[in-house]
């Protein structure tokens, strides 16, 4: 009986990995995306409480902005909603700002599905006790300003 080479060996599991890998990721990559959407959706209404509906608006190219709302309550503007992503010391950091009409923040969001900063420092900006300062600013803020 002859024996099979070492390298189709390695070539027939690198393969039946790959394969497997793949399918994994198709499988995977609806349900993430879906987790990301409902995270993003909690984001903005955690910023913008009164309002029963956001619709996207358009960005310039080149923007280093992610995304921008308007927030709707019946079918009238109440405020927008924005979101940017920054790089933190773990990964990227998503905050999610809500704007009212006089321009004063009506909160902030930190976080996003990748948050992954330093449990006891980083981690704290997500806690209400850092957010919190931020609601009632108004914008633009020059920071040690306000």
């Amino acid at each position: 009986m002859k024996r099979v080479p070492a390298f189709v060996t390695l070539c027939i599991i690198t393969l039946v990995a790959a394969i497997l890998l793949g399918l994994t990721n198709t499988v995977t990559e609806g349900p993430i995306a879906q987790a990301a959407l409902v995270a993003a959706n909690e984001a903005r209404i955690a910023v913008m409480p009164d309002a029963d509906g956001f619709d996207e608006l358009p960005l310039a190219d080149g923007s280093q902005v992610d995304n921008v709302y308007k927030a709707t309550k019946g079918g009238q503007l109440v405020g927008y909603t924005s979101t940017v992503t920054t790089q933190g010391f773990g990964g990227p950091v998503e905050v999610t700002l809500g704007l009212d009409l006089t321009g004063k923040l009506t909160a902030i969001s930190v976080g996003g599905t990748n948050f992954q900063e330093t449990a006891g420092l980083g981690a704290q900006a997500k806690e209400p006790g850092f957010t919190d300062q931020f609601k009632g600013v108004a914008l633009p803020a020059a920071l040690g300003d306000n």
